[in-house]
Formats: structure tokens, sequence, C-alpha cells
């Protein structure tokens, strides 16, 4: 089975659930597009991804995910949970299937693109950190998650360029977690190289919360709120650098379908990437960062969908909203 949008959408877990039908024999979410045989002996969920690769006509350099029904440890006659196939479940998972009551489905979602010369990057902390924060003198180009990702998403700059100067940074944000730290999010950091542009530093932004007049009798416990994180990639040398973000929840989808008793994986993708860009680091001549900035004064700029503005959000579409 798979997701009968062609390039499907990415939501929060706290609204991919939203319009999703309750029984599988209603959901048009998904469509098969073949059957295959599993061997039993299969022990690693690469080796399950490969045959389904050839069933399912998908090229060898891309990342998907798979998910299947069951099986309901707590409640062995309840509801099959939808669940995520993984290294630790695969063979579990097979001779699971091979069972008469078994559903035997699989759901293929999350197909991305694999990188070919990008490496997986972590994240700068004590003293290197500290160092990379010192060479961030000038200013910020900021791409936010929402813009980009959220229903369908924003375009990136001509060609995926971003130019900067050495001492600025782009800055990709992020969610840490969403419902009230209610679900995790995982990021993944690819990138070509760390000689032009710095491997990325973290900076926890908190959200801001609105006080609210408490009403008698009313539950007085404050829900936590759902900060952003900041990834800073500092301009150290002139250059290019070719780099995406990975953000994923894949791993909690079986929590929210579990929640609204959904049949199957929601429609809408569970991991979501923010580019590929190309960082030009230049030792001069990047475009200034506001009309209104003083010489010598640094600013925040945010990629809008369309330019470069000091206002974080998505352009707003003439005669929408």
């Amino acid at each position: 089975m798979m997701q009968s949008k062609e390039k499907p959408d990415f939501q929060p877990p706290s609204k991919a659930w939203e319009g999703e039908k309750k029984s599988a024999e209603e959901s048009t979410t998904y469509k098969q597009v073949g059957e295959i045989k599993l061997p039993t002996h299969l022990a690693t969920a690469a080796e399950v991804i490969s045959l389904v690769r050839l069933t399912c006509g998908i090229s060898t350099d891309t990342w998907l995910s798979i998910f299947f029904l069951g099986p309901n440890v707590e409640n062995p006659d309840g509801a099959l949970p939808v669940t995520l196939l993984r290294d630790a479940n695969t063979k579990g998972t097979l001779d699971f299937l091979s069972k008469p009551k078994s559903t035997k489905r699989l759901y293929v979602k999350n197909v991305r693109p694999k990188p070919k010369r990008l490496a997986k990057q972590t994240l700068a902390y004590l003293e290197e950190r500290e160092n990379l924060l010192a060479k961030r003198t000038g200013n910020c180009w900021g791409i936010d998650w929402e813009t980009q990702l959220v229903g369908a998403g924003s375009g990136y700059p001509r060609a995926g360029e971003v130019p900067i100067v050495v001492g600025d940074a782009v800055v990709i944000e992020i969610p840490t977690t969403d419902q009230n730290q209610e679900f995790n999010y995982t990021p993944s950091i690819y990138m070509d190289g760390t000689e032009v542009l710095s491997r990325p530093v973290e900076e926890v932004i908190e959200a801001k919360v609105k006080k609210k007049k408490k009403k008698k009798g009313a539950d007085t416990e404050e829900k936590p709120p759902d900060n952003l994180l900041q990834l800073s990639f500092v301009g150290l040398q002139e250059g290019t650098c070719v780099m995406f973000v990975d953000i994923s929840w894949e791993d909690q989808e079986s929590k929210v379908c579990v929640d609204h008793q959904l049949p199957a994986p929601v429609k809408e993708n569970s991991i979501a990437r923010i580019g590929p860009i190309s960082v030009d680091v230049q030792k001069t001549g990047a475009a200034p960062a506001s009309k209104d900035a003083k010489p010598g004064e640094k600013t925040f700029m945010w990629w809008n969908g369309e330019k470069w503005s000091n206002k974080k959000g998505p352009v707003k579409k003439k005669g929408k909203k």
C-alpha cells in the first residue's frame, strides 16, 4: 500500500490525523500497488525494504518508511495498532504476518531522496560551540520549518542558493516538540563538509506563553509550551556548502493512530526535509540584510517563500488572508 497522493504534505502530529477515516474500507488514503511474498528468515528492515522497492518500483536512491498492523500485545482481541518496521521487530513482524488472522498489508510512506555526497553531521558542543558562536559576527539568514514544510510549503531562493559573507550564519528553525511536549521531533543534519560552513550550533528558543486569567473552579495546571530549536551554520571561509535538515516524528505515528483510532498510518508524511540548499559563502558582496539596517548593524532576516524579510512567516498571497 502506498500513499494515494503523488506528493504528500507534511503536518505535525497534532494535525496530521484530521480528516482521516475511522475504517480501512472508507479510507482512500492508500492504494494497493502490488503483492509480495516475504521470506520469514529476513532479519533487518533494510532487507524487507529492498524487496518492497522491487515490487513498488521505488528507486534505490531513496529512503522510506514501512508500517504494518499489529500485533496488539496488550489486547490480543483488540484492534491491530499501526507499527513502524524496525530492525528490532523485523523477525517478529514476519512471523506475525505469516499467521492467518494477521492483516497482510505493508504501508509505504515518507519516500525521499537519499543523499549521494552528503554526510550526517553532529551538533557542536562545549568549546567548539562557544568558538563558533564567537565567529558569528554578521547577519543571520533564517529558514523556518512552518513556512517551508507545513502543508504544501514554500519555495526556496533561486536555484536553492543562499549567498552570505564570512561571519554570517544560515539559521534553520525547527520544532523540538508538539502538542505541549507530548510528541518529540528528531532532526538529522546532512552536509558536504564543515570547512566552508560550520557544523550546526543549537539554541533553544523558548515559546512565549500568554498569561490567562484563572477562572474559579478551573484546572490551574498550565500545559508546557513547545519550544523551537535554531540551528546556526556559520560561514567560516569562501566557498559553497550543500546541506539539508530532516525532521521526523515517524517513531510516534503509532501513538497518533492509537489516540485517534485510525486503521492505517496518516496520509501526511511524518518526515520532512528543509533543503537541500547551497550556501555560497563570500568574502564580501552578499546582499544587504535590510534596507533599514545601519552600517555595521546586525540583522535577522527570514525567507518567506519569495524574498528575505525581517518578519518570519510565509508571504501573503493576493486574495488570501
